[in-house]
């Protein structure tokens, strides 16, 4: 990556969050030369420089996607947008596409960010 520079489409994780690192370690398997999703830790001060329009304290709150430095999707969908850039998650488009598959993803999305966030208070090493 060049330095200060994000490589778009990219998806911006929290490092310090477990499920956030397994989360980007199976994106990563699933899209192994980041051909079609580009995966930074969302802890560098230089991407808040870089790119005013994202904030530190909203991209440790919900994960963001951003498909261009204009195109910035967020939660639940940002998973959706990321599930269908890649090959092997296509397969499975119909569903997400569907209104139950959408359901089905924000219901995902927003009971991992709340136990994200509970395990984010109890944790010795978030906290720093």
């Amino acid at each position: 990556m060049e330095e200060n520079k994000l490589k778009f489409p990219v998806i911006l994780f929290d490092s310090k969050c477990p499920m956030c690192v397994r989360f980007s370690h199976a994106i990563k398997k699933l899209d192994p030369n980041s051909e079609k999703v580009h995966v930074t830790d969302l802890h560098q001060e230089w991407i808040y420089k870089t790119y005013p329009q994202l904030s530190y304290e909203k991209t440790v709150q919900e994960i963001h996607f951003l498909k261009s430095e204009d195109e910035i999707f967020y939660g639940s969908q940002a998973i959706s947008e990321v599930l269908n850039l890649i090959p092997q998650a296509k397969k499975f488009s119909w569903l997400i596409e569907s209104n139950s598959g959408k359901k089905a993803i924000e219901f995902f999305y927003s009971t991992t960010n709340k136990l994200k966030h509970s395990l984010h208070k109890s944790c010795s090493e978030c906290t720093k």
